[in-house]
């Protein structure tokens, strides 16, 4: 494969001829000032920087091309820094984890039997727990009427939209600031030319009696004109005299569904071996670019300080005809359905868990998640969840379907969780200050506090966090705005030289066959890290963060890959008509 670099100017220098001048040393300080030589030339410092650039570019370019095998000292290497940063850490919660203490059947209390946690600790973060509200003050007519006028004085409609979203969900129920909000939003979507979206906001503006009269007018005038373009646009398309730009439809599997799992392919096939663990292999030959797995994210948090709202608090979906939240003002909804089909926002409504950190906001949701599985009302049966939880550690099987929110939760539970890494979304607190901090911030829910009354319900619940964040760090998917985690996708195991890819849409992970064919038997990877990194980079983020170096053909190729690697051409970017004869 040929690879362009940008050219680099060789200048002829000879550095005993370069004027020199003595500087101090800015490294050393004090009374023993240390002089160097230095060349006055900034030819020669730009050229030396130049070159230090361009030789790190092609390590890297040649290590991707054509690695070299990994040796046995480099592994040595990356296995003893990673020994210092686990030897390093005070913190390793796993050793107590579901451990009992003898002779009184109670698990390890990790707040009472750990010294890291200090007293001037516990007193800090029980003042910013303190400092959490119960009550955001909800709905607010006088900030939906600030929110209406700025919106109508954007010009840029897709920023107007998230204005009158905002609107939207700070309206009082029942009052004219909704259909206000609904009927500018038909506007926003008039604009951006999605009419569809458009007459369903002018429907749900028209459902209010208390629309103002002087308003109708302009409103049945917006729907004719939504009607009339959108009748002309079908009729040019069907004629073929224009294409759909943005066709509407999800994307659906290549193949027949799974019984057990309809989100995954049938030609797919879940195994199990002491050194691959549970892993997914191909049942047959696969094409490339067939779609082999759709599925929702089992749990989904975003950056609200990163991003507006622009979502469903359910599904994710983007800008579409949005219903608020009738007791706060922090969540949407795509339609009745996704608002009956959340389970989290009922303990979040108006509350500090909707506005905090989206890290530590993910460990709460996965929480409530199977506390909502044992809640009616206002109660949750604790006993019962303690039963369930312990059936769980007995069995540690997959459940054989995932059609409900138990099954569901079963899968997530035996996930693998044996990330080596302590680092619990914080660079400021310790592991156990973090699980300290969660636990504080779900005792605080009045719900919660209620139901877990005594000790050993406590102490299991600290366990059961601890449980869930080794889960989540072990499986779970972010970037600088977001965190995901998927369930039969957390099945797929790492190369950084994968035969699958993926795109996520609104909540939905694709997974498709990618650049090659599948062959019968092989098994089926994705990569969990960047893999334009050096090998040695990889290798050590990997062992760190998923406690195992990768022997994958990139990193420890065998002479059959380099050779394929050196002849191949995967991006399809490189023509043979240049040849001449």
């Amino acid at each position: 494969m040929a690879v362009r670099v940008k050219d680099y100017i060789e200048i002829d220098i000879d550095v005993n001829t370069v004027e020199k001048k003595a500087v101090p040393n800015q490294n050393v300080k004090g009374d023993g000032e240390e002089w160097i030589e230095m060349p006055l030339s900034p030819l020669f410092r730009r050229r030396r920087r130049k070159k230090a650039k361009t030789e790190s570019i092609m390590e890297k370019l040649w290590n991707f091309l054509w690695p070299t095998t990994t040796t046995t000292s480099t592994n040595e290497k990356i296995e003893e820094e990673f020994a210092d940063v686990r030897g390093s850490n005070s913190d390793d919660l796993r050793e107590c984890l579901w451990k009992y203490i003898s002779n009184n059947g109670l698990y390890v209390d990790y707040f009472a039997s750990k010294s890291t946690l200090t007293e001037e600790k516990r007193k800090q973060i029980n003042a910013k727990v303190a400092s959490l509200k119960l009550n955001l003050g909800g709905k607010n007519n006088k900030r939906a009427t600030m929110k209406r006028v700025f919106g109508n004085l954007i010009i840029c409609p897709q920023t107007a939209l998230d204005v009158h979203n905002e609107s939207l969900r700070y309206a009082t129920a029942g009052s004219m600031h909704v259909p206000l909000a609904y009927a500018n939003r038909a506007a926003c979507f008039y604009e951006l030319h999605d009419f569809d979206e458009a007459l369903k906001n002018i429907e749900l503006a028209m459902e209010y009696d208390i629309f103002p009269d002087h308003l109708d007018r302009k409103l049945l005038d917006l729907k004719k004109a939504c009607i009339c373009i959108q009748s002309m646009e079908k009729i040019l398309i069907e004629n073929d005299r224009i294409e759909e730009l943005y066709p509407k439809g999800r994307s659906v599997l290549d193949y027949r569904p799974n019984e057990d799992y309809p989100c995954v392919a049938n030609v797919v096939q879940i195994k199990e071996s002491k050194e691959f663990g549970r892993y997914a292999v191909a049942k047959c030959n696969i094409p490339k670019k067939r779609i082999l797995l759709i599925e929702e994210d089992y749990l989904k948090t975003i950056d609200l300080n990163e991003c507006r709202l622009r979502t469903c608090t359910t599904c994710f979906t983007e800008d579409v005809c949005f219903i608020a939240c009738e007791k706060c003002a922090d969540a949407m909804f795509c339609n009745q359905e996704c608002k009956e089909h959340n389970e989290t926002h009922i303990w979040e409504c108006n509350n500090f868990i909707s506005t905090m950190d989206y890290d530590h906001k993910f460990i709460i949701h996965s929480i409530l998640r199977v506390l909502h599985l044992f809640t009616t009302g206002n109660t949750t049966d604790v006993n019962e969840l303690i039963e369930f939880i312990e059936q769980l550690k007995r069995t540690q099987k997959f459940p054989k379907t995932i059609d409900d929110s138990k099954s569901k939760y079963e899968f997530f539970f035996n996930l693998a969780s044996n990330s080596p890494s302590d680092d619990f979304y914080s660079t400021t607190l310790t592991p156990l200050e973090v699980v300290y901090l969660v636990y504080k911030m779900l005792m605080k829910i009045p719900k919660i506090n209620k139901s877990f009354l005594y000790e050993s319900q406590r102490i299991f619940l600290q366990h059961l966090i601890i449980h869930h964040i080794y889960v989540i760090k072990t499986n779970c998917f972010g970037d600088d705005s977001s965190t995901t985690l998927g369930l039969v996708q957390s099945l797929f195991n790492h190369s950084c030289d994968p035969n699958l890819c993926n795109k996520h849409i609104a909540n939905e992970h694709v997974f498709y066959s990618y650049l090659e064919d599948v062959k019968k038997g092989d098994q089926l990877y994705i990569s969990y890290i960047n893999f334009f990194d050096t090998t040695e980079e990889r290798r050590a983020k990997i062992k760190k963060i998923w406690g195992f170096l990768c022997t994958c053909g990139l990193c420890e190729p065998t002479d059959v890959e380099l050779k394929k690697k050196a002849t191949c051409d995967p991006f399809g970017i490189v023509s043979s008509c240049y040849r001449f004869s």
